[in-house]
């Protein structure tokens, strides 16, 4: 259920008929430009909680709205970086009122996304103008994070790295049989690196012949 308090009002809400279960409770606050509270364009104020209903009314459940954080990382490029375009986004996995893409401010190796709510998050990324351009690690705290969901709590996280390879190479693959249908093609890697999506590739054999080269 979504209610809509008057922006003038005290806070106070009820939400009656709620059937017996585990919760969590979502509360948002947009600005779409400098004002009292969050300052700066389209900015996001969330709090949450959980809380559980078993036989009897709950009273006096409180959310405190406060500003989202920064996330700020490096990009490192192992090998030929000369023509590799990339793209960057943070998108909430949680069932976070905070979903969709948020995109960073790129300044060269570094890059900050502005403002990002509490919860849970994945990050992606697009590499263009390098054959054979991968995402080899993404690292917080010298540790690998490839296949984690990055934390966003109430305080700074820790600065993210995420490491390019452009040292990919080709792979010939021809698919032998006859189909109505054109074949899709699967590269799954070794169980060590299986956390790491940027490391799965699939095409379409649209070849009568049933080559395909995957870079």
């Amino acid at each position: 259920e979504t209610l809509n308090l008057p922006v003038s009002g005290d806070g106070k809400f009820e939400i009656r008929g709620v059937p017996s279960g585990s919760y969590e409770l979502f509360a948002t606050m947009r600005a779409a430009r400098t004002n009292a509270g969050p300052t700066g364009p389209n900015l996001t104020w969330i709090a949450r909680t959980t809380f559980d209903i078993a036989d009897q009314d709950i009273d006096n459940i409180s959310l405190v709205l406060g500003p989202g954080v920064d996330l700020k990382g490096k990009l490192t490029v192992q090998g030929n970086s000369s023509g590799l375009n990339h793209s960057l986004s943070l998108r909430a996995n949680d069932g976070s009122p905070a979903e969709g893409f948020h995109s960073p401010r790129i300044d060269g190796e570094t890059f900050v996304f502005d403002n990002v709510p509490e919860g849970s998050y994945a990050i992606t990324v697009s590499t263009r103008g390098e054959r054979g351009a991968y995402v080899a690690d993404i690292r917080s705290a010298s540790r690998s994070i490839l296949g984690e969901s990055i934390v966003v709590g109430n305080s700074n996280p820790e600065p993210i790295e995420i490491v390019l390879n452009t040292n990919g190479v080709s792979v010939p693959i021809t698919v032998s049989g006859t189909t109505d249908n054109p074949p899709t093609v699967v590269l799954v890697p070794q169980p060590s690196h299986r956390k790491n999506p940027h490391r799965y590739w699939q095409t379409t054999v649209n070849d009568p012949s049933g080559r395909v080269t995957v870079d």
